[in-house]
């Protein structure tokens, strides 16, 4: 079981170590037991969570759920590497000027210059839209297999 998890969660992964867990747990058990109106984490709050999994409306809305999320995200990223670029590139001018003037006044030397593989830069952007793409996709059929009640429906 230790080298399964360190397989699965190596050393950079400090909060998911079966310590940091338990020590998430005791915290909140000892939460529970100081204050009546936090529930229990073990005896409350894990069955029902459970229970909630095996139930097949439960898992639809969170599919649905989750699809809006990622739909959501998707256009905020893109909208967001966007608007970087266009910034990048008219703030660039910009900020090079002052940086072309040493603490004195004097010119910089050497002068400074902002060096960019376009080439690079832009098929980073076309994978990483190419991957929100993909996944939101993905994830688009499988929730339309699901049949989700017209009651969870946002939208009919």
């Amino acid at each position: 079981m230790g080298r399964l998890w360190r397989v699965l969660f190596p050393k950079g992964y400090s909060f998911l170590r079966p310590e940091a867990v338990a020590l998430f747990v005791a915290l909140w058990e000892l939460g529970a037991w100081c204050s009546p109106a936090w529930p229990s984490l073990l005896r409350q709050v894990l069955p029902i969570l459970w229970g909630d999994f095996q139930d097949p409306q439960f898992m639809q809305a969170l599919a649905g759920s989750a699809r809006r999320m990622l739909i959501g995200y998707s256009l905020v990223m893109l909208v967001g590497v966007g608007g970087g670029i266009i910034l990048g590139r008219l703030l660039g001018g910009t900020m090079l000027s002052f940086l072309a003037f040493d603490e004195r006044g004097r010119d910089a030397v050497p002068p400074y210059e902002i060096v960019v593989n376009r080439a690079v830069l832009v098929s980073l952007v076309l994978v990483l839209v190419a991957g929100v793409l993909a996944i939101a996709l993905a994830f688009s059929i499988v929730t339309r297999r699901l049949r989700i009640p017209s009651e969870l429906r946002v939208v009919d």
